[in-house]
């Protein structure tokens, strides 16, 4: 049974969209960075094989996503082009002279490699480009089968990233909380102290006071050393 995440709090659902926003920008980066390598080995298969149009089409599919991903990554439209993208390179890969000959590799781990944004939208556009230039059932339906296993896994991902962002306000919650106990005692204490000082400063103001009526007056000294106290009279 799929234990349900409990709905976001406000705090909670700001942290989980900065998260996955910076996964889906680095996923970006980092599928463009694989695109580019790919490009690069298809070019230099199609140079020494003379194939001059794989070597454009490897040049193109090499360059375009790096452009893509530093100018609009994260962007939903980003990673469904990236996907698309990353199937017509693995069928380049196949068809250019001196290319790989197991297709399943390259598919299997196009899709292994589209999982890392946690998205199951992005083996969508994937397999509808696989099953339009493959031209293979059979291929197609091993990719949707992978697809099974991996979408499954990106929902459990995503809901991984809710409970950490859940866990993170509590966390959040909780120092707050502890920072106001801990000014509240720091102004009890500020409060205690200037008391006491008003207390001190009184007592001093009191003896300063006494002496100076024992100077002056010494019938009149009891009276100020005991407030509240009568003089007795002297007979």
């Amino acid at each position: 049974m799929t234990r349900r995440v409990p709905k976001l709090n406000p705090r909670a659902a700001w942290i989980f969209y900065l998260r996955r926003r910076l996964l889906y920008r680095r996923a970006d980066n980092f599928v463009a960075r694989i695109m580019l390598a790919e490009g690069l080995a298809a070019a230099a298969l199609a140079w020494w094989e003379s194939a001059w149009a794989y070597l454009a089409l490897a040049v193109v599919l090499g360059l375009a996503p790096v452009a893509v991903a530093r100018v609009w990554a994260g962007r939903p439209e980003t990673r469904y082009s990236l996907a698309a993208a990353q199937m017509l390179m693995a069928f380049l890969l196949v068809r250019v002279p001196g290319g790989f000959a197991d297709a399943q590799f390259l598919v299997f781990g196009s899709l292994a490699i589209l999982a890392m944004y946690r998205d199951w939208r992005v083996f969508v556009p994937a397999t509808l480009v696989l099953a339009a230039v493959f031209h293979s059932p059979a291929l197609t339906a091993w990719a949707m089968l992978e697809n099974a296993f991996l979408i499954p896994a990106c929902q459990a991902g995503v809901r991984e990233m809710e409970e950490s962002a859940r866990q993170r306000s509590e966390l959040e919650g909780v120092h707050l909380s502890m920072d106001e106990l801990r000014r509240a005692r720091d102004a009890a204490e500020a409060r205690g102290t200037a008391e006491a000082r008003a207390v001190a400063a009184g007592g001093d103001m009191s003896e300063s006071l006494s002496r100076l009526a024992e100077a002056l007056l010494p019938e009149a000294a009891p009276a100020v050393i005991e407030p509240g106290t009568a003089a007795v009279p002297k007979e």
